[in-house]
């Protein structure tokens, strides 16, 4: 609900703003997430879901034509939209262009985010060393554990 209350406050504004940046990425998060976990539990409201995540991708990619630190926060939630919808090429493309732009321009956490997101995606054998720069870098942050994607998904 609140996902869609921001989202309807931010759709009258043509162009987005630097300081909506945020909530223009938890929007698309929340969906995406609620998108997952309906898919895993075949509720039968995936349709609507999906379009709400596909519109919040929509969003953040515009801010981003914007604000270029948009950008790894774009494409990390662009991937995980192209996973959902069953293009895992798609997926780890955005993914690694998440990965490239988060590097280029300094942002740590967005470079964890997005090697956690290839790590949970992929093969056994690619899983573990993705997993663990993920957790390496969001040691070097600080995040605390219980605020890392990982520890969420094993809740």
């Amino acid at each position: 609900q609140a996902a869609t209350t921001a989202s309807q406050l931010l759709a009258p504004v043509s162009l987005p703003h630097f300081s909506a940046l945020v909530a223009y990425g938890h929007i698309a998060d929340v969906y995406l997430s609620l998108w997952e976990r309906e898919r895993a539990q075949k509720t039968g409201t995936e349709t609507e879901l999906k379009k709400l995540a596909r519109g919040a991708c929509k969003s953040l990619h515009r801010c981003a034509r914007l604000f270029p630190v948009a950008g790894p926060r774009a494409w990390l939630w662009q991937g995980v939209y192209d996973w959902l919808d069953g293009k895992p090429i798609r997926a780890r493309l955005a993914w690694q262009r998440s990965l490239s732009a988060a590097q280029r321009l300094g942002m740590p956490l967005d470079e964890a985010l997005a090697f956690y997101e290839v790590g949970r995606h992929a093969a056994r054998d690619e899983q573990a060393g993705n997993l663990k720069r993920a957790d390496e870098i969001f040691d070097r942050l600080g995040v605390a554990a219980a605020g890392r994607p990982l520890a969420r998904l094993e809740q």
